[in-house]
This record gives C-alpha cells, structure tokens and sequence, in this order.
C-alpha cells in the first residue's frame, strides 16, 4: 500500500518546448528519455498551458490559478517586473506547510524574486533570466548529487527542475543555445511555417536543443532509479507554453498553448490506459498532483483535478472548456480565449498585430505560410474556429451565421469567467510595473529640480 504523503515529487519544465518530442509524433526528433518516460506513466494528450508566454503560464502553474489572478500578467524578470502578489499560494509554500523539503533546481520565471516562491534550498543557482551559461546538464549533474544524497528516513521532497533549453538565444549564431547533434538528423516542419532552408536551419537548431534537454531528463530519471527513489516518486514532465515560432509562442493559437505533460509515479503504475484524451488546464497541475499525494487542494486554487479519472474511479470528463489568456508580453497585447474539443474562441481588445513574434530577431528566418494571416495584419476583435474541420485555425467563423450560437454559448461563458474572476482587461489596460517605474522616476526628477530651484531662490537673496 503507497503511503501517499510520503511520495516525493519531481516536476521538470523544460522552457518553449510545446509537444516537440518523440512521444507526441515527432518522429524527427531524438527524445528516448522522455518517451519511455511517457511509456512508464501517463501521457496528457489535451494539455494546454494558460498562457501562451513565460511567466504568466508558469505563474498559473504554480498556484493552480488563471494568470491575471495571481498578478503576473507579464514577464517577471528586468523592467517588466511582474510579480504574484503577496496572497498567492505557491505549489513549493503549500508542500512546504505539509512536511516537504523543497528544491528549486536551475530556472524559475514565475516571480520577480526567488524567495517569493518560498523554496528551502536552491541548487545551480545563477543571476539573473538569461543563467549565465548554465546548461540543462549542468543542473542535471546538481539534481543527481542531490538524489543520492537523500536518505529513505528523509522527509519526502518536491523537486521543480527548471530547464533552459530549448529556449531561444539572441546571441547564438543559430538562435538557439548548443545542443546534441546527430549526424543525418531530419527535422519536421508545422504546417503553419513556410518550407525553406532558413526555417529547416532553425529547427535543427531547436531539435538539438530538444535533444540536449531530453539527455538532462534522462540523467535525473536514471539518478531516482539508482538510487532507489524512483518507486517512491511521482515525476512530471512539462513546459510552460508552445515552440519559440511565429503563430505560436505568443498567440492563442493551439500551438502557442499546446504542452507535454507527463506523469509516472507509484499510484499509476497499475493502469491499462497510458494515454490520457481528458481536456486539461495547466491550472489544473496543481490539484492533480495534490490529489495523486493524498493532500487536499489548497481552497485559493481554480483549476481542477485529473486524479480519480487517471486512477480510473470514475470516466466522467473533467472539463468540457478551457481558457488562456495573454496580456503583457513583449508589449500590450490583450487577448482571452475560451476552447472546447471541438471551437475556440479568440477575443482581441486590442487592433495589435495578428501575432507577436517570439522569435527574439530583427533578421527574421522563419516565417508563416503564405496561406496564413501576416503578423502585419491586425486582430480581429473576434476569432471563431471549429478545431475538427480545420485544425491550422486559418477560417475564422466569427461572422458566419451558421455558428452564431456557437459564438454566443463560447461568448456567455468566457464574460462569465472574465466577471467572476474580475480580470482586469475587462476594464481597460491594466498599469504595468515599468509604466510605474517610469512615472515614479520622473515625479522624482520633477520633485528633485523643483527643490533645486527652491534652494537656488535661497541662495540669491543671502547677503
């Protein structure tokens, strides 16, 4: 019999991946860890992150609520400073309270500031986002000294693995950090890119960099089973949101939102169905996991558990919608979306353009198919997609009447959840912290010269 509360948990977030990998049909792409990870577990095959971006996605993983909830509606680090609020109950805090040692290895986005997240020990620490050159084997080569240095009358520990790779690096001739290169390697292409030697480039730079990242994953899991630990641990594979590409980080299209999510632990070995169609929210990690470790769902979070269905207590689908959201990013850029198995609905309060590019370039190299809408083009306030009929989300529905029930049941029930969850977009442009800093830093210029010009005053009338 598992004792649950005394199951330790692994959670690795590799960063941009989306369902690049062996396991979810790329068949290009050299992932064995993580398949045969995949093959020992679980597979999510509807996981979709809450955010299309960094930090808000990860922030809603964290606390199990929709982004603009936990207050980061962008990016955390530098002047776009982000942060939770100080209300927000962080997946770490919660395990803390219950009797966890708690582990942050290599990257976190989720917080402006890594004591925010409430870990009791860091390991690969670095300054700043873009980490200073440590590689996903060099956090790796941390997690397993710190594996085989735990003992089975410890207290259980939650271990976040925040992995770099295959994030995008400005720097990097190829735009992409070294990875693991293999000689013939193909590459394959979404069918939203156009099929030219630049974006081909591209791809086997991100492949690679999948490639190094699925070595990282491999050195941890072999790290629990050599120690023994594996048995008694429940590990979750995932990123935050879709690949590093136009028309998908940065959009509510499914393959900005689209994410792996795996588990393998000791409360699923007996199962018979190692893939998972259920609709799934990355909001909904949270309490997933805490009802897989025996620990009630803290009473703040919003999303839902997967448990009883993945232990097959019960066949009824958990979820029948899901939302996500982008707001801040690069720039302003509001956007909410509501998606069934079937439509989605994309809202724009905003005439930005169709896409934000995430590709971190002035010298763009990959672009979108000539079928497609051009980032040059400005979002519609409404985007209507029947998913079954046209899964590139090209046909925007919005003013055919033949789905205007469609578009009205989707759009009753986004409004409702925007009302019910008093997101701000709802109300105008929410201020940002750097317009914050800004107006702080020029009432103080202001507030400095008028004090010059008072003490000045002083000075000519001294005799």
């Amino acid at each position: 019999m598992i004792q649950r509360k005394s199951v330790n948990l692994v959670l690795i977030t590799c960063h941009d991946l989306g369902r690049y990998l062996g396991c979810y049909g790329i068949d290009t792409v050299r992932t064995p860890h993580i398949d045969a990870l995949a093959q020992q577990g679980v597979k999510f095959t509807q996981s979709f992150a809450a955010a299309p971006q960094c930090s808000p996605a990860r922030a809603a993983m964290t606390t199990g609520r929709h982004p603009h909830c936990t207050g980061v509606l962008g990016l955390t680090h530098g002047r776009f400073a982000w942060d939770l609020t100080d209300e927000q109950l962080t997946l770490p805090q919660y395990l803390s309270g219950q009797g966890y040692q708690t582990v942050l290895a290599g990257l976190h986005h989720e917080a402006n500031r890594t004591a925010r997240l409430g870990f009791d020990q860091r390991l690969a620490s670095c300054p700043g986002h873009d980490f200073a050159g440590v590689t996903c084997m060099d956090i790796a080569d941390k997690v397993q000294s710190f594996i085989h240095a735990q003992d089975a009358t410890d207290k259980p520990f939650y271990l976040q693995v925040g992995l770099f790779e295959p994030h995008r690096d400005p720097a990097s001739v190829t735009g992409f950090p070294e990875g693991l290169h293999y000689d013939q390697q193909q590459v394959t292409l979404p069918d939203y890119l156009s099929d030219t030697l630049e974006v081909r480039a591209e791809f086997d730079a991100f492949s690679d960099c999948v490639q190094l990242a699925d070595a990282a994953v491999g050195r941890i899991v072999k790290a629990l089973d050599d120690s023994g630990q594996m048995g008694n641990t429940l590990v979750v594979f995932t990123s935050d949101h879709g690949i590093p590409f136009p028309r998908a980080k940065c959009t509510l299209f499914d393959p900005g939102l689209e994410v792996p999510l795996i588990m393998a632990g000791p409360m699923l070995e007996a199962l018979e169905k190692r893939n998972y169609h259920g609709l799934t929210s990355m909001i909904d990690l949270l309490p997933t996991v805490c009802d897989l470790l025996g620990l009630a769902i803290p009473s703040s979070v919003q999303g839902v558990s997967h448990a009883q269905v993945l232990e097959q207590s019960t066949s009824v689908p958990v979820r029948d919608e899901l939302y996500a959201q982008m707001t801040y990013h690069d720039y302003y850029d509001p956007l909410r979306c509501i998606r069934t198995d079937r439509y989605k609905l994309i809202v724009s309060f905003e005439a930005t353009r169709a896409w934000m590019d995430p590709t971190q370039q002035w010298d763009h190299q990959s672009s979108v198919h000539l079928t497609l809408e051009k980032a040059g083009l400005r979002h519609p306030p409404l985007r209507l997609y029947d998913l079954e009929s046209d899964p590139l989300e090209q046909n925007n529905l919005a003013d055919d009447a033949s789905y205007a029930t469609v578009r009205h049941e989707l759009g009753s029930k986004l409004l409702e959840m925007m009302r019910q969850t008093d997101d701000p977009v709802l109300f105008g442009m929410p201020v940002s912290p750097a317009h914050r800093e800004a107006v702080s830093l020029l009432t103080q210029t202001s507030d400095d010269t008028a004090a010059m010009r008072e003490k000045s005053k002083i000075v000519e009338v001294l005799p």
